[in-house]
């Protein structure tokens, strides 16, 4: 049952992946000047500024009378297909590793590790959904977003990736998914 459990959650959390791909692409190629959007700025952080310029980019750039890309970004991008991404993908990396623990009979050792593992997805879920509520809410508001908002926004971002990538499997799922949807360069 468990394992059946990790599947399901893959097949959601790749249609939930793949729901955004065109949207983001869309909104990726409006950036310019050195914008990046939150979630890819793992490594070097970003701070309140960085989302006030993006949020203000985003606004400029309307869709129709009455969505602009930041609207995009927010809703169906945020919410809701990345809050179902994270939530899918951390309940298939905890279901499969506790499965595996199981089926093998797992002790000492091992068993920990597996467990450590089970619980970095799971944390990663935690840190992806909270990082997706915090955006929502700062960028729905821009210019009321405090340093100390964008720093706690950065962190969660960052705490998201360094579980993602000790929970193994999130990390394997979703670079596997990003493989799959790069954008193929165009020609001059």
């Amino acid at each position: 049952m468990i394992l059946v459990l990790s599947l399901a959650s893959l097949a959601v959390a790749v249609s939930a992946f793949l729901r955004n791909v065109a949207p983001r692409n869309r909104i990726d190629q409006s950036l310019v000047d050195g914008l990046v959007i939150p979630e890819r700025s793992v490594l070097e952080g970003y701070d309140s500024d960085d989302l006030k310029k993006l949020a203000k980019h985003l606004k400029a750039h309307r869709l129709d009378d009455q969505r602009t890309l930041l609207d995009l970004y927010i809703r169906p991008v945020l919410i809701w297909n990345d809050i179902i991404f994270a939530v899918a993908l951390a309940t298939f990396s905890a279901s499969l590793w506790l499965w595996i623990t199981v089926c093998l009979g797992l002790s000492g050792w091992p068993h920990g590790l597996l467990l450590v593992f089970a619980a970095c997805a799971v944390l990663y879920g935690v840190f992806d959904l909270s990082e997706d509520i915090t955006l929502v809410r700062l960028l729905g508001d821009c210019a009321a977003i405090s340093e100390w908002q964008g720093q706690v926004a950065s962190l969660l971002t960052r705490l998201k990736a360094l579980t993602n990538g000790v929970s193994l499997t999130c990390a394997i799922v979703f670079g596997i998914l990003l493989l799959m949807t790069k954008p193929k360069p165009t020609r001059g």
